[in-house]
Protein backbone atom coordinates (compact mmCIF):
# COMPACT_ATOMS: atom_id res chain seq x y z
CA UNK A 1 0.00 0.00 0.00
CA UNK A 2 1.25 3.47 -0.85
CA UNK A 3 2.39 5.98 1.82
CA UNK A 4 -0.82 8.44 0.73
CA UNK A 5 -3.10 5.44 0.87
CA UNK A 6 -2.30 4.56 3.89
CA UNK A 7 -2.26 8.26 5.46
CA UNK A 8 -6.16 8.16 3.95
CA UNK A 9 -7.23 4.90 5.55
CA UNK A 10 -5.62 6.00 9.17
CA UNK A 11 -7.58 9.63 8.46
CA UNK A 12 -10.90 7.72 7.77
CA UNK A 13 -10.34 5.52 10.57
CA UNK A 14 -9.55 8.53 13.10
CA UNK A 15 -12.40 10.42 12.10
CA UNK A 16 -14.70 6.75 12.38
CA UNK A 17 -13.54 6.75 15.96
CA UNK A 18 -14.57 9.99 16.92
CA UNK A 19 -18.06 9.85 15.30
CA UNK A 20 -18.69 6.14 16.92
CA UNK A 21 -17.14 6.87 20.54
CA UNK A 22 -20.12 9.96 20.62
CA UNK A 23 -22.78 7.43 19.69
CA UNK A 24 -21.36 4.06 21.35
CA UNK A 25 -21.68 4.70 25.22
CA UNK A 26 -18.79 3.08 27.51
CA UNK A 27 -19.39 4.31 31.02
CA UNK A 28 -21.30 1.09 32.42
CA UNK A 29 -20.26 -0.23 35.85
CA UNK A 30 -20.27 -4.21 35.68
CA UNK A 31 -21.19 -6.70 38.03
CA UNK A 32 -19.88 -10.04 39.12
CA UNK A 33 -22.47 -13.16 38.81
CA UNK A 34 -21.96 -13.80 42.20
CA UNK A 35 -22.82 -10.08 43.20
CA UNK A 36 -25.29 -9.83 46.54
CA UNK A 37 -28.20 -6.88 46.88
CA UNK A 38 -25.15 -5.00 48.88
CA UNK A 39 -22.89 -4.96 46.00
CA UNK A 40 -25.11 -4.35 43.59
CA UNK A 41 -26.76 -1.19 45.65
CA UNK A 42 -22.99 0.45 45.44
CA UNK A 43 -22.87 -0.02 42.06
CA UNK A 44 -26.05 1.42 40.94
CA UNK A 45 -25.48 4.41 43.82
CA UNK A 46 -22.43 5.36 41.56
CA UNK A 47 -24.07 4.92 38.38
CA UNK A 48 -26.22 6.79 35.75
CA UNK A 49 -27.75 4.22 34.50
CA UNK A 50 -30.02 1.53 34.56
CA UNK A 51 -28.54 -1.01 32.74
CA UNK A 52 -25.55 -3.51 34.02
CA UNK A 53 -23.17 -5.82 32.52
CA UNK A 54 -22.90 -8.98 34.14
CA UNK A 55 -19.21 -10.03 33.51
CA UNK A 56 -17.31 -13.06 34.10
CA UNK A 57 -13.85 -13.41 35.69
CA UNK A 58 -12.37 -13.30 32.48
CA UNK A 59 -14.58 -10.40 31.47
CA UNK A 60 -16.92 -12.33 29.24
CA UNK A 61 -20.28 -10.46 28.96
CA UNK A 62 -22.54 -13.40 31.08
CA UNK A 63 -26.12 -11.11 30.71
CA UNK A 64 -27.11 -7.83 31.41
CA UNK A 65 -28.99 -7.04 34.42
CA UNK A 66 -31.59 -3.80 33.92
CA UNK A 67 -32.40 -2.18 37.03
CA UNK A 68 -36.35 -2.57 36.67
CA UNK A 69 -35.93 -6.05 36.90
CA UNK A 70 -34.28 -6.23 40.41
CA UNK A 71 -35.60 -3.50 41.95
CA UNK A 72 -38.31 -5.43 44.08
CA UNK A 73 -35.32 -7.62 45.37
CA UNK A 74 -33.32 -4.63 46.03
CA UNK A 75 -35.80 -3.11 48.65
CA UNK A 76 -36.84 -6.31 49.87
CA UNK A 77 -33.86 -7.24 52.91
CA UNK A 78 -35.65 -10.74 53.42
CA UNK A 79 -33.52 -11.83 50.52
CA UNK A 80 -30.57 -10.06 50.54
CA UNK A 81 -28.82 -13.17 52.00
CA UNK A 82 -30.31 -15.82 49.28
CA UNK A 83 -30.14 -13.68 45.77
CA UNK A 84 -27.17 -13.44 43.97
CA UNK A 85 -26.96 -11.64 40.25
CA UNK A 86 -26.72 -15.12 38.62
Amino acid sequence: MAWAGLEFLLSLIARATRLFGKLIETDFQPVAPAACPDELVRVIAHSRRNLFPVVGPDEQLLGVLLLENVRRILFNNEKYDTVKVK
